[in-house]
């Protein structure tokens, strides 16, 4: 029925624009509606869709092919558009929706280009914010990725972040004398290359 109701599994299914394409026959866009939330908490590799008719039970089709159902993340801290120097704390922060026990991070300093990343933390729990040092990543197109380790969920920045060395001056200390003429000592420390 075009425009009608559809079951897709136990879940129900709105139409969202269904297209007349010959006598009998509708091509149909539809929205996946399980509880107001959108797609089920059920992580798996082999999920199928049934869709049925409401009116009309019997008129039903099972999917052919399997799908991933997989966890949702949302990185919020770093998410680009600021600059960080070497060795400094940041909190990485994250959203997720799903079932993930752990996640893996990562940088790229090649924007959103994640081939070569570096992985600074392999797995640790899915528990957010994950205290970090910025790392000697020296560039103004870093990016960050939280990444599930059980499935293939995961987000990296909205947009490139910098990371830039870091210069501490320790002499002269406070109060210091620097007469004129004379040879005076400058200390510093650097982090980063």
């Amino acid at each position: 029925t075009a425009g009608g109701g559809f079951v897709v599994a136990a879940d129900v299914v709105t139409a969202n624009s269904c297209a007349f394409v010959s006598a009998f026959n509708y091509a149909c866009e539809l929205a996946w509606v399980s509880g107001n939330n959108g797609v089920p908490n059920t992580i798996t590799t082999q999920a199928k869709v049934r869709v049925e008719d409401q009116s009309d039970r019997v008129a039903k089709d099972p999917s052919n092919n399997n799908f991933k159902i997989i966890s949702n993340f949302k990185l919020t801290v770093p998410n680009g558009n600021v600059t960080y120097e070497v060795g400094d704390p940041l909190p990485i922060a994250w959203e997720n929706i799903g079932t993930v026990a752990d996640v893996e991070l990562a940088y790229s300093t090649a924007s959103d280009n994640f081939t070569n990343a570096t992985v600074f933390v392999p797995i640790t729990a899915n528990s957010s914010p994950y205290p970090w040092n910025v790392g000697n990543a020296i560039s103004s197109t870093v990016r960050l990725r939280v990444k599930s380790v059980t499935d293939d969920g995961f987000d990296i920045s909205d947009a490139n972040f910098r990371i830039k060395g870091k210069i501490v001056v320790v002499d002269p200390a406070l109060a210091a004398w620097a007469p004129i003429n004379q040879p005076f000592t400058i200390n510093w420390t650097s982090y980063g290359s």
